[in-house]
């Protein structure tokens, strides 16, 4: 009989009473209990006496609010489960309902209430309830259905296991003449016979084996056995036989003495290998109750256990689990497993990490031998397995798959028998990979050190080279003999300023505005300019996807990343021509794909730029990223291209892959991140005049002629300027009269006490000094640890006068506001 369901209790909260009446008068028109608290305090109390259906729970509530009343609710394992609905007079915040879902609501409802949505809401968790609470009962129902079968199972089990322990007993014999007293024993128990034998099946008749009454059965009875004897009507039907009075049934004879002339008889079939009756037992009993269908019954499953057939079952059932693990083992592992001959190599079988670490079907691995698919050393491979006498570790081996593709192994050998070895192999490929990659990022993160430190003293003697050529051309008339010469100095200065961007990029210490932008007009515009310089026999085709979306870049970079790879696939076809293939598509990286190429899973734009030119090998893709290696002629080419594009992309969090094989062109593919969000362009702005002031500065660099060329800039942009080139001193120097500097220009890299730390000592005594930090190595410092310090301006080394301006500028009116 099923239990009546509970109507189901919906407790609410809130610390406002009219709104607990609304709310009550509401769902009053449910087919429910409503229950409500005024607090949190008072919401936990009631659940430790109630089982509520659902929680209607006011966010906003003093003392505890609904979000912790929510945590500490689904802390408990006895309400862990009930559903929460917040209600809340808070404007939908995305922010808010997260952190409501994380605190445990399954909804949101906001004030002022609208009666029909919160009645359709609670009754999809009343109905979700009802339900839960049906499947439940019936649960509980069926549990106890199953707790009475199982009883009945039990005393069933009770019986059969007193069988097993029996039969338990038999499976010790490994001998006929042990096997058939114990069997015969076991029955006379189990039936409470008095007397029995046990005949074994031989070629010319039946032979006895035991007798419980010694002397009362003939040893041996020979075929054929007389028309009515019961032993030959058992061996012809293979059935049992049950006489439950053999004085009273004249259909049989007594095969032996004639004390068997009365009582109960019971005679079992032994039956052997295929079903044939290998023996016959008998069981007699003179005493009252005689034997009956049950003792027939559990004589039959006794009699199923012979010595012969226990072993063959047990053996049977043993060879065939040892063969299931040994499968699954084989078939599951994730080594590579191959069966092969000694003395030929050739494969017998082989598990499925063998087919896919060789590229082949089993039918095919079954033509083939070692040498087939292994390295070229396969002759000492093969005389290795053949001496095989033990496990032994073969090292690395290279296997070729008929795509044209490898994969290394590491190999071992298990010797098998005398004919047959077992070779395991571990696909090592990608963990060769990933170390070659890493041995690449810490030459690259060494090469990138020096070269940053390199740059930074390069920048430390430009700036004096750029900043007092900038000054002379402006001191000398237009139409001097040395306004060409300085301005070629200049242009000089400029180049080399430009060579040490693109070392800082290499190395990744430095970076353009990013911003979010498509590549397609980039793409389109460098191509246009590589076609206008390339010769007409080398053909550009270009797929560029107008759907592919935004990545955050720097747009001189993509520029850059573009005529990069292009002049490099012109370079490759310059003598022969060919076709350049230049795509742009958007794709989405999944956690297999990105294995091999260091970026996280997700969108990307893939550029791909391919050409039909001279190709590389190996060992040359493995060094073309490296700086200054190059494959052109002396003067023809920095070795920068490549590094500094390997630099921006990774810059970018991006990835670069490249597949070339000699004669078969080479194919580069550049792989950005994708970004949704969207950022806020700055205007471009026009060229304006430089701008000057008249404040006091103080200006820190511990170069000398840096000092000395910056002062004298500051000095002709009109402001007034006290130098030093001791960090020490010019601290000294701003805590004796801080109230007189409206600005400080420091260095960054200076011994005794860098810029960062000066700057914060500055600050300490001064919290509103704008502070313009310049340096000519980003590492230590950027502009973000910058603006962190307090730091209002950062620039980078060599800095132009303009640029100068400008920033001092910016930040003095940006501290005045």
């Amino acid at each position: 009989m099923k239990a009546a369901i509970h109507k189901p209790k919906i407790l609410i909260v809130d610390d406002n009473s009219e709104n607990l009446f609304v709310l009550e008068k509401i769902l009053k028109k449910l087919d429910a209990d409503i229950i409500s608290a005024g607090s949190g305090n008072e919401a936990l109390s009631t659940t430790l006496y109630n089982e509520f259906a659902l929680i209607i729970l006011d966010v906003q509530m003093p003392e505890m609010n609904g979000y912790e009343v929510a945590e500490i609710l689904k802390d408990d394992e006895r309400t862990e489960n009930i559903p929460i609905i917040f209600v809340t007079a808070i404007d939908r915040d995305n922010a808010k309902e997260i952190k409501g879902y994380s605190k445990g609501a399954v909804d949101f409802i906001f004030k002022p209430l609208d009666e029909f949505i919160l009645m359709s809401k609670v009754r999809v968790f009343l109905e979700i309830y009802k339900m839960k609470s049906g499947l439940e009962q019936l649960v509980r129902e069926r549990t106890l259905e199953l707790e009475r079968a199982n009883a009945h199972l039990s005393d069933n089990n009770t019986r059969l296991r007193k069988i097993v322990e029996t039969t338990q007993g038999l499976t010790g014999c490994i001998e006929i003449s042990s096997f058939g007293p114990k069997l015969l024993e076991e029955f006379a128990s189990h039936m409470t016979a008095s007397g029995g034998s046990l005949y074994f099946v031989e070629e010319e008749g039946l032979r006895l084996l035991h007798c419980l009454d010694p002397g009362h059965a003939p040893d041996y009875l020979s075929f054929p056995l007389d028309e009515f004897s019961i032993l030959r009507q058992v061996m012809e039907s293979g059935k049992p036989s049950l006489v439950d009075d053999v004085a009273k049934n004249d259909t049989i004879k007594s095969s032996g003495w004639g004390g068997y002339l009365d009582g109960s008889l019971l005679v079992f079939p032994i039956l052997g290998t295929s079903r044939k009756v290998s023996g016959v037992l008998t069981l007699h009993s003179k005493t009252q109750p005689p034997f009956t269908e049950q003792d027939k019954e559990i004589g039959i499953i006794l009699a199923s256990y012979s010595c012969e057939t226990m072993r063959a079952v047990e053996a049977f059932e043993a060879l065939q689990k040892s063969e299931r693990q040994y499968r699954t083992l084989f078939e599951k592992t994730n080594d590579a497993i191959f069966i092969a001959e000694r003395a030929t190599g050739r494969y017998t079988d082989a598990n499925k990490a063998a087919l896919d670490l060789t590229g082949r079907t089993l039918d095919e691995l079954k033509q083939m031998t070692t040498r087939d698919i292994t390295s070229k050393d396969a002759d000492n491979l093969l005389a290795a397995i053949s001496e095989s006498c033990e496990v032994r570790e073969l090292g690395r081996v290279t296997y070729y798959r008929p795509d044209g593709t490898c994969r290394i192994a590491k190999l071992s050998s298990v010797p098998l028998n005398t004919k047959y070895v077992i070779g395991i192999a571990r696909d090592i490929t990608h963990d060769l990979e990933v170390e070659k990659q890493l041995r690449q990022a810490y030459k690259m993160e060494a090469i990138g050190t020096l070269a940053g430190g390199i740059a930074h003293d390069f920048n430390n003697i430009l700036f004096p080279i750029i900043g007092y050529t900038e000054m002379l051309q402006q001191d000398i008339p237009e139409n001097s003999p040395f306004r060409d010469s300085l301005d070629k100095i200049y242009s000089g200065g400029m180049r080399a300023k430009d060579l040490v961007k693109q070392i800082l990029t290499f190395s990744r210490q430095r970076s353009g505005k990013l911003k979010l932008m498509k590549m397609q007009p980039i793409i389109k515009e460098a191509l246009k300019l590589i076609r206008s310089t390339i010769p007409t026999t080398i053909e550009i085709k270009q797929d560029i996807n107008t759907d592919c979306g935004e990545v955050k870049a720097d747009p001189t970079q993509i520029h850059q990343i573009v005529m990069n790879l292009a002049t490099n696939a012109y370079h490759a076809m310059e003598t022969t021509g060919g076709e350049m293939n230049v795509n742009l598509k958007q794709i989405q990286l999944s956690n297999q794909d990105v294995l091999s190429l260091d970026i996280k899973p997700g969108l990307y734009a893939c550029l791909t730029i391919a050409d039909t030119g001279t190709g590389m090998n190996k060992d040359l893709i493995e060094k073309i990223f490296d700086p200054f290696f190059t494959t052109k002629k002396k003067g023809k080419g920095t070795g920068m291209g490549l590094s500094v594009v390997h630099g921006i992309v990774k810059s970018m969090e991006g990835s670069i892959r490249v597949d070339s094989m000699p004669g078969k062109g080479t194919q580069f593919y550049v792989y950005l991140p994708i970004f949704k969000k969207f950022y806020k362009e700055q205007p471009v702005q026009k060229n304006s005049p430089i701008k000057k002031g008249n404040e006091q500065i103080l200006l820190v660099d511990d170069e000398k002629d840096i000092v000395t060329m910056e002062k004298h800039m500051l000095e002709r942009l009109g402001y007034q300027v006290v130098s030093s080139t001791n960090s020490i001193e010019a601290l000294e120097i701003f805590r004796a009269d801080p109230d007189k500097f409206d600005m400080v220009i420091t260095d960054m890299a200076m011994p005794n006490m860098p810029g960062d730390k000066l700057s914060a000592q500055l600050i300490k005594i001064n919290p509103d000094i704008p502070i313009l930090l310049c340096t000519g190595f980003s590492e230590a410092v950027s502009k973000e640890k910058a603006a962190a310090l307090g730091i209002k301006g950062f620039l980078m080394k060599p800095i132009v006068m303009k640029d100068f301006a400008d920033k001092i500028r910016e930040v003095l009116e940006k501290n005045l506001k």
